[in-house]
């Protein structure tokens, strides 16, 4: 009898998959080549897909190290909870590594801080498709936001389901929404063991780790936030989180650019528009930073001036001249719908078509460029 057999191409390329030899077209690793995902790329492409301009990422101890070799022992869930918003350049090697063919489930909070058009499917593979580049295969990719509870008790459910008795680990970035989701479990909690919750350091470590009994054998360990070197809110005053970081939904702003166009966002970054046709651009980023397009053949100038006369908003005192921010030149050479983003602050969405941007953030912040999250800017011609 025959047997039929689908070949798995490369999205981007069109390439073979095969994960035999690293020198011919179409390798991809072994674990993600065993991945069912629907959309893979080759390794070549993989590499061009995403890229973070910033090396600085997440901060990860000694301590935290010991924690995840714990959990791989162990053979432990662990919750992943990332930043809907700002998630893209804030992974590390020394956690992502360690995550490679451990059971992961992914809790994307801040839903409601995306607009409502965006489908949830849609940033889900999203998600689903930068955990894929991070070589890590998670079991499932829930989003939720603390405004609305959202799938409170479906995340509950799928940690009870996928841990099968064994422990589970809470890990994410500062900010990512942890204290939040550790707060809407134990509303609904139950303590079924002769144990008590308590926060005490974790063995072999000095870090404090909240602990709460699952069952007589197994527990829930949160562990501390983890310290987002690249973002934007390590690089700021802290008066000014509130105005950077969005507390509602965000609303996207439309503008056309071209040659000698910039955006100013605020006082502490820009989008110069260098070479490309005309380009209508979608920008995300919170109501209280004002998104300036200026149209000038003295952009350094006039952006040095407007923060000078606070003319921008927001503006941090940390930044004063050009000298305090660095400059990345980002060439598009995808025919698809591309995101330019900074860590922690936003990010602009547009159709890519040969088109340099550079952008100017406070020294130290991530820069990334993608596909685009929210697909309408697919729809461009």
């Amino acid at each position: 009898m025959s047997k039929l057999n689908i070949i798995r191409k490369c999205y981007n390329c069109g390439a073979v998959l095969q994960d035999e030899d690293p020198k011919k077209e179409g390798y991809i690793s072994k674990e993600i080549f065993e991945n069912d995902a629907r959309v893979m790329f080759c390794d070549k492409c993989f590499k061009k897909e995403t890229y973070d301009l910033v090396p600085n990422k997440v901060v990860v101890s000694d301590a935290f190290k010991t924690i995840l070799a714990d959990a791989h022992a162990t053979d432990a869930l662990i919750v992943y909870v990332i930043d809907l918003f700002s998630f893209e350049a804030a992974f590390s090697p020394e956690i992502t590594k360690r995550l490679v063919g451990r059971k992961v489930l992914v809790i994307a909070t801040k839903r409601d801080l995306l607009p409502k058009d965006a489908k949830d499917e849609d940033l889900k593979e999203d998600v689903a498709h930068r955990m894929r580049m991070e070589k890590i295969k998670v079991n499932d990719i829930i989003l939720t936001s603390a405004s609305t509870n959202l799938n409170i008790k479906e995340i509950i459910k799928k940690i009870n389901e996928l841990r099968r008795g064994h422990d589970v680990y809470l890990i994410g970035g500062d900010g990512a929404g942890k204290t939040f989701l550790i707060n809407a479990i134990l509303r609904n909690y139950r303590n079924t063991s002769n144990r008590q919750i308590k926060t005490m350091e974790y063995p072999g470590t000095s870090m404090s780790v909240l602990q709460i009994p699952l069952d007589r054998s197994s527990t829930l360990y949160d562990t501390g936030g983890l310290a987002i070197a690249n973002s934007i809110t390590e690089h700021v005053e802290k008066e000014l989180f509130k105005i950077v970081q969005p507390m509602r939904e965000i609303k996207e702003q439309t503008h056309k650019m071209w040659p000698e166009v910039s955006l100013f966002i605020g006082g502490i970054a820009r989008f110069d528009f260098i070479e490309g046709k005309t380009t209508e651009v979608y920008a995300y980023f919170s109501r209280k930073i004002d998104v300036k397009r200026i149209s000038t053949r003295r952009t350094d100038y006039i952006f040095e001036k407007m923060i000078r006369k606070q003319r921008l908003k927001p503006i941090s005192e940390r930044l004063k001249t050009l000298a305090d921010f660095n400059t990345y030149e980002i060439h598009i050479l995808e025919h698809e719908g591309r995101d330019i983003g900074i860590q922690g602050l936003g990010w602009i969405s547009f159709f890519g078509n040969n088109q340099t941007i550079r952008v100017s953030v406070p020294k130290g912040v991530g820069v990334y460029s993608c596909r685009a999250k929210i697909p309408h800017a697919n729809d461009q011609k």
